[in-house]
């Protein structure tokens, strides 16, 4: 075997480095060869070296074949499937009352959710159908916050049973990816954008609670709503030049509700119901569940 020759120097002093799997001039550093098969490992046998070597890097092409292959793995992965198809089955039957259109907006962020954590068929704290209608109703309260419609998350939350302090650890539990799903995880929010932001948060509270409230139907709030939403546009708001200045959110979106229901017809029990929502007094009294407070 003859020896080799550097092109550069001219030298004969060559170095092997078996974990890179180079052949280089000492004198000047020059790469004579690279990627030179390894004679002291072949496949099926333990690789010593494993840790040290660096997997060949993937084509744009290759990476997007991996990503679709993870998610079908993530899909079709049984137990996943098993908690996907019951929760479709609990939106098509016990929330059956919902618009299709909500319906598949909930069952396609829960799918996105499922193939984002993949710890989520794993939870055991809470489990079976607890686990699905937890899921089902922070997924609405997310979209409620985030996006511009109105779900009655309030009186579901109420309707299931479910113990609040299992709702709060599953909406610990998918936060992030609700971030991220919904699409405003990392983007830049502008001092006007979040104020926007503050208004609707703050406003779906409200009309959560008038939602399940016996007193006033579903079409009532959602036209309050509309009306509202008037309100706030002609005080200029969300912007840092509106007429309500640097007024707190929670006044200003309490304000405009109240002068939007001055514009519609109402009965002196509405507009009571109303006023006692936004004070924040207790809602139990008036609550769908059926239930009454007691008096002293």
């Amino acid at each position: 075997m003859s020896k080799q020759i550097c092109k550069i120097c001219n030298s004969e002093q060559m170095t092997t480095d078996d974990v890179r799997g180079e052949t280089s001039c000492e004198d000047c550093g020059y790469v004579v060869e690279h990627n030179l098969p390894d004679d002291t490992w072949s496949p099926g046998e333990f690789d010593p070296d494993h840790e040290s070597r660096r997997p060949i890097p993937m084509t744009s092409e290759q990476t997007k074949r991996a990503r679709r292959l993870d998610y079908a793995i993530k899909i079709t992965n049984p137990k996943t499937s098993v908690i996907l198809a019951e929760i479709k089955r609990l939106l098509d039957t016990e929330y059956s009352d919902l618009p299709e259109e909500s319906r598949k907006i909930i069952m396609g962020v829960i799918t996105k959710l499922f193939t984002r954590n993949a710890s989520i068929p794993q939870i055991r704290k809470v489990t079976g159908r607890k686990l699905h209608l937890a899921i089902i109703l922070k997924v609405m309260a997310a979209i409620n916050y985030f996006c511009d419609i109105q779900l009655p998350v309030v009186r579901l939350e109420r309707e299931s049973g479910l113990d609040s302090r299992d709702l709060l650890w599953i909406k610990r539990k998918i936060s992030e990816d609700m971030l991220s799903i919904l699409g405003v995880g990392h983007r830049h929010v502008d001092s006007s954008e979040a104020r926007r932001d503050e208004i609707r948060r703050v406003m779906s509270e409200y009309l959560g609670y008038m939602n399940s409230d016996d007193e006033l139907s579903l079409e009532l709030v959602s036209r309050l709503k509309q009306l509202t939403n008037v309100q706030l546009g002609e005080k200029g708001e969300p912007l840092e030049t509106a007429s309500t200045g640097s007024r707190a959110v929670r006044v200003v979106v309490k304000e405009a509700i109240i002068d939007a229901s001055r514009e519609m017809t109402l009965l002196p029990s509405q507009r009571k119901a109303i006023a006692k929502h936004l004070s924040g007094a207790k809602r139990s009294s008036t609550s769908r569940r059926g239930s009454s407070s007691s008096t002293a």
